[in-house]
């Protein structure tokens, strides 16, 4: 049980680290530059990571 719970989290971290936002770079494509770069990955890494990680501790389901 542990290790399906673990290769949940891995996927999503590297969804919403890389995969998201290198999709979401690639549809944007109005001038690729490091700004855009940072612009997506904050969306995907903090943007929505954090609070989805926070409502997920507090949520009654996942309490010990």
């Amino acid at each position: 049980m542990k290790r399906d719970v673990d290769r949940y989290y891995l996927a999503i971290v590297v969804l919403l680290m890389l995969v998201l936002p290198l999709a979401s770079l690639l549809i944007e494509t109005r001038e690729p530059g490091l700004a855009l770069v940072g612009k997506w990955w904050t969306f995907w890494a903090i943007g929505v990571r954090l609070p989805r990680d926070g409502f997920r501790t507090i949520a009654p389901s996942y309490q010990a």
